[in-house]
């Protein structure tokens, strides 16, 4: 890492934990989210390393600015977020600020189901109304506990007897558990002489959908929903928390209470319902049931923290893995799986590679497992070491690892967890090979029989853990291993397992009697106070933030951020690649915008700066650009140095640590000046999530075999959509086309670049084309970027007839490569009719036809499915369209978001069969692929070919 981005990284460091601390900070936090953007992406960018996640432990009291967001699963311990304390009022002997109160988190996803006890020093408290109010026995009036379900709208905490300094009503906290603590202390000291105690909650939190109670689920039964979860119960079901995590929580209702449209995701992956494969949770749900297992703890999400890790988590606790498959997410499970397929050497094309057994080094014989023990103050304790005397002595030597199960409350399930990572490690594989059509419908998480004797697979289960269609081909590509035996299965669920000796647990009165006197907790530290000291000037900043649909006053005030709710790690600088959502509150801002202000426009997702009075356009103040430009606004305000350009021409620095952004094409590169040269800080690609997505990349044209134009073919409008932050923009495109190749419009490749009417999605009408077809490129241009995309228009064309009898003995064939998209309309027959040149029968007087289709949605850019269906027609020349056989379904077309690349990739569809008929020999016929989809919201494009042959 170059000496600024690590400059940058400690500015970044710094303000975020200065920001909340500072009057008048809303500005500054926003600089703060920017610059740490930055200095995550320089550390990538040179270091490749990945982000660390939330550290510390789950049973003590968090404090800080920026804290994660907790969130609280199952019955389990937590001592909560500390998020307020202050003292204040007079106790009994007249002693001035004697009352310490503190609020703290429990779990966002509120309400929860209850609360069971309070802890001092993992000591149970009893209170006048169970588990709040005031204490009884020994801190009777001395100690006050409340607590809030975090409903929407919630109540705030308030006081019994002692006013919470600088609190008030609007602190409610809705959506988040929380207690409120209260403590007295005397003249004497004898009450909290030996420190304050370890406060904590015992509870059941946060509430989960469960498939099998929603009676819209196939089987199901009640009135669970996926999309209400006001509809949702309180569970400690692994599965269930692991599906509630993925789908995502989300604030649904407004601070009113009415229904918030759409709900704003807090935490949780996000995945749609059509991206869960429901059924694989369900199947989880009941084997953890059955199997006794459990799920109970806490994570944390936010800025850094890793979403997959997470739902590993949740999975580990009923032994499974999340996969991605086909664009769902899906679970690879711990339990026997039926056999649905045998798969010979008949099926194999191609090489096959079986690796037999995994390297030594690799292998483990024993897992020394750790879990979280109610009976040790919910602390993480080690268990006794699950050995396989089986593999100890097959590896000749003790390999061991270590494993944290941190969200396995109980003893047995850890062993038995730990056993069954053992035994599926230890199996033999990746078996790879490439296999026939006919098994492509199978996927992960399938098991089937290998029959293979010339590999040394005789009858052997096998379960698949990787899949991959060639959709030119129709092959599917396997990686497979080998399936536990039952043995292996009754052995892992077997396992007892042996906790480590209980501590002795002092009171917190024992505590106190051996206490000396009362030591009273600190503020912030000496260096909290350096940072602050160091940073007051940004109080005072020179560079404003305005986010605002309108344009910000110039001298005269704008909109500034209040508030903010950053969501999926991210901060500000997602508003440029739309993958993830800001939410914010604004107000009047108290500063006026003056040179060098940056504004946001979300509705034209823009970014501009204020220079010689005007608000100028600045694309390359995107994803790394305007981390940058914060970063340097930081810098300059720290210590009156960095100065940025932004220019393609090389700029003179003013001195080191300058910035120079170069706008070089499709690319960017960031440069710091070293003293003597422009070092490269990072180098990035187009504009994130920018793309020009035509309806369809081919618009056939069919004729007749005199080249005539058939109805219906012209004229026809191409569309196109720029898709930008995962949608259309709708205006402000400056849209082109020119001809590449052939006639279209009669226009040829020499007119250059043509200009199409409209602001939003294109709309070029095709009124010709020549005999031979066209071939053309879109272009949108948007905010300074252009967008490019192909469009082929062929021409397909029927063959002369043969005039209904031709020569004796072989007939002839014809083929096509266009075919014609569906529309999003219709999911029958009738959009998407493909003839093909006119074939003869021979002698035999058979007709056989063949289609190997890829399917594709067109213009998608969100979470979306739909199937290929094919049907083969055939007549004599200008006779009645028949049936050859019954329709072909294909294999589904899925559209889903990437989670690494936050961009929308497809798995295509494909179609492969074949017909044969009978008919009259030595005869002329018409033949016809038709084809449609499975849905009426989604179109299909399509690629490949197909055939008929005559004999």
């Amino acid at each position: 890492m170059s000496k600024f981005a690590r400059a940058i990284s400690v500015v970044a460091s710094v303000v975020a934990v200065v920001a909340p601390l500072i009057p008048g900070g809303q500005i500054v936090g926003a600089v703060a989210a920017a610059v740490s953007a930055t200095a995550g992406g320089i550390a990538v960018a040179t270091a490749k390393q990945k982000r660390p996640g939330a550290v510390g432990g789950v049973n003590t009291v968090i404090i800080g600015a920026n804290m994660p967001i907790p969130y609280a699963v199952g019955r389990t311990f937590v001592a909560g977020a500390q998020v307020y304390e202050d003292s204040g009022g007079t106790n009994a002997g007249g002693v001035v600020n004697a009352v310490k109160q503190q609020v703290r988190i429990i779990t966002a996803a509120g309400p929860v189901d209850s609360f069971e006890s309070f802890l001092a020093d993992f000591v149970p408290i009893s209170f006048s109304a169970g588990v709040y109010g005031g204490a009884t026995g020994y801190y009777q009036n001395v100690l006050d506990n409340q607590v809030r379900y975090g409903a929407r709208p919630e109540t705030a905490h308030d006081y019994n007897v002692t006013p919470m300094p600088n609190w008030g009503s609007a602190y409610k906290l809705s959506g988040n558990a929380s207690y409120r603590v209260a403590m007295w202390f005397d003249k004497d000291g004898e009450r909290y002489s030996g420190g304050v105690p370890q406060f904590g909650m015992v509870g059941k939190w946060v509430k989960v959908y469960d498939p099998r109670k929603d009676s819209t689920y196939p089987g199901g039964s009640g009135a669970h929903r996926f999309d209400d979860e006001g509809t949702w119960e309180w569970s400690e079901n692994g599965a269930l928390h692991a599906l509630a995590y993925a789908r995502g929580r989300f604030i649904e209702k407004n601070a009113d209470g009415s229904a918030k449209v759409p709900p704003v995701k807090i935490l949780g992956c996000g995945f749609v319902k059509e991206a869960i494969e429901l059924a694989d949770f369900v199947e989880a749900a009941n084997l953890a049931e059955t199997n006794g297992w459990t799920c109970g703890g806490i994570v944390y999400d936010g800025p850094g923290i890793s979403r997959w890790d997470n739902l590993k988590r949740f999975c580990e606790t009923f032994a499974a893995q999340p996969v991605i498959s086909g664009g769902r997410l899906r679970l690879k499970l711990f339990a026997p799986r039926p056999s649905l397929f045998t798969l010979t050497i008949t099926d194999v094309v191609g090489e096959l590679e079986l690796r037999a057994m995994k390297p030594f080094q690799e292998r483990r014989n024993s897992v020394i497992y750790r879990y979280r023990s109610e009976a040790h103050r919910w602390e993480h304790v080690q268990g006794e070491p699950v050995t396989v005397s089986t593999y100890l002595a097959e590896d000749g030597e003790l390999r061991s690892e270590e494993v944290s199960y941190d969200l396995v409350q109980d003893k047995d399930q850890a062993a038995e967890l730990a056993a069954a990572r053992l035994i599926v490690d230890r199996q033999f594989g990746p078996l790879t090979l490439a296999c026939k059509p006919r098994l492509m419908r199978y996927r992960p998480g399938e098991a089937g029989t290998v029959n293979i004797p010339e590999a040394g697979l005789i009858n052997q289960k096998m379960v698949i853990t990787g899949r991959q269609v060639d959709p030119a081909t129709g092959v599917v590509t396997f990686t497979m291993e080998s399936e536990p035996s039952e043995a292996e299965y009754a052995f892992a669920l077997g396992q007892i397992g042996t906790a480590p000796p209980t501590p002795v647990i002092r009171s917190p009165e024992e505590v106190d009697q051996t206490a000396s006197d009362f030591q009273p907790s600190g503020g912030l530290s000496d260096e909290q106070l350096a940072q602050i000291a160091a940073l007051q000037g940004l109080v005072d900043g020179t560079v404003q933030f305005f986010y605002s649909p309108s344009e910000p006053g110039i001298g005269s005030g704008g909109v500034t951020i209040t508030n903010l709710l950053f969501e999926n790690g991210v901060d500000v600088l997602a508003l440029e690649n739309g993958t993830d959502l800001l939410q914010f509150e604004a107000a009047a801002g108290t500063g006026n915008a003056v040179e060098g202000d940056i504004w946001y426009n979300p509705d034209l997702s823009e970014w501009r700066q204020l220079e010689g009075g005007a608000w100028v356009i600045k694309p390359g103040f995107g994803a790394v650009g305007a981390a940058l430009i914060a970063a340097a606004g930081v810098q300059a305000l720290a210590d009156g140095k960095a100065t940025i350009f932004y220019s393609d021409s090389e700029p003179t620095a003013n001195g080191i640590g300058d910035l120079w952004i170069k706008q070089g094409g499709a690319a960017r590169t960031v440069k710091s000046w070293n003293g003597t040269a422009w070092e490269l800080l990072s180098e990035i690609g187009a504009q994130v999530g920018s793309d020009v997505v035509p309806a369809s990349t081919s618009y056939p044209v069919q004729t007749s075999a005199t080249g005539a134009v058939k109805a219906g073919q012209l004229p026809r409008t191409i569309s196109a959509s720029l898709i930008r932050n995962g949608a259309a923009v709708t205006n402000g495109v400056t849209w082109h086309y020119r001809v590449v190749s052939g006639n279209f419009n009669g226009n040829t490749s020499a007119a250059g670049w043509i200009a199409v009417t409209g602001g939003g999605d294109l709309a070029l009408d095709m009124t010709t084309v020549g005999a031979s077809g066209a071939k053309i490129e879109l272009r949108a241009v948007y905010l300074q970027t252009t967008r490019t995309a192909p469009v082929d228009i062929p021409i397909v064309s029927d063959a002369l007839p043969s005039g209904g009898g031709g020569a004796s003995g072989a007939g002839s064939a014809s083929s096509i490569s266009g075919f014609v998209p569906t529309t999003a309309a219709s999911n029958t027959y009738g959009t998407s009719d493909n003839p093909l040149p006119v074939v003869t029968t021979g002698s035999a007087g058979t007709l056989a036809m063949t289609a190997n289709i890829t399917a594709a949605l067109t213009g998608i850019a969100t979470t979306a499915s739909a199937t290929p269906y094919g049907l083969f027609q055939y007549r004599t020349v200008g006779g009645t369209w028949t049936d050859a056989g019954a329709e072909e379904m294909g294999t589904e077309v899925t559209s889903y978001r990437d989670l690494e690349t936050s961009t929308y990739e497809q798995q295509p569809g494909v179609l492969t069969f074949s017909r044969e008929v009978t008919l009259s020999p030595n005869t002329s016929y018409e033949t016809r692929l038709r084809l449609r989809d499975s849905s009426t919201a989604r179109a299909l494009s399509f690629t490949g070919s197909a055939g008929a042959q005559g004999a």
